[in-house]
């Protein structure tokens, strides 16, 4: 997968950085003007709601703003409901990555945890409803991703999250290839994505 970071909570993800089979927009789409990236999919993460300046879009691309169970264009989706919100899941070839904006709790339920659990990559608030680091760490322990992709965050946040999982200095890069990323198993690795415009 290709990602790359377009607010403090929006990412735009293809399945190769070169010549894409399908594009996918995800998030809490705070500005319009993020909409005008060519995506084939628009998933948003509030439950039933609408991008800023859809109604202008001439093309649009396809919505999922509700849990529940899509393939578009060779990607599979799930939307799980989690107070108000909606976790995604997405599949694109052999890569699963999950989207987690603002958890309210520090654990998932036993049901939502059997379905983030199949993704390899994690992409989590930090400062959602004001949990904090210290608080998110526990949940990105409960899901073992291979990859955490952190989101919501001021600069503290990452310096902390980086003392809790016994890392070194977390840099901003402005992309992320997952095929290029040194994966393994019995490691978490976390990569903090610049804002894309």
């Amino acid at each position: 997968m290709f990602i790359i970071r377009q607010s403090q909570t929006q990412f735009f993800i293809q399945d190769s950085a070169k010549q894409p089979k399908v594009r996918v927009s995800i998030g809490s789409f705070e500005k319009e003007s993020l909409l005008a990236k060519e995506t084939d999919v628009v998933l948003v993460a509030q439950n039933q709601g609408v991008p800023q300046g859809w109604e202008k879009l001439k093309t649009k691309p396809f919505l999922i703003n509700s849990p529940g169970e899509y393939e578009i264009k060779g990607a599979a989706v799930r939307g799980i409901p989690n107070d108000g919100k909606i976790i995604y899941l997405i599949s694109i070839g052999q890569e699963r990555l999950a989207y987690l904006l603002q958890p309210s709790s520090k654990e998932l339920t036993p049901s939502q945890m059997d379905r983030v659990t199949e993704a390899e990559y994690l992409i989590i608030s930090l400062d959602g409803q004001g949990l904090g680091p210290d608080k998110i760490s526990p949940l990105i322990s409960q899901i073992e991703p291979q990859l955490v992709i952190p989101m919501d965050y001021q600069t503290e946040h990452i310096k902390r999250l980086a003392e809790i999982l016994g890392l070194s200095e977390i840099e901003e890069e402005p992309s992320l290839t997952t095929d290029k990323l040194p994966l393994a198993k019995e490691e978490t690795l976390v990569r903090a994505l610049s804002i894309s415009l």
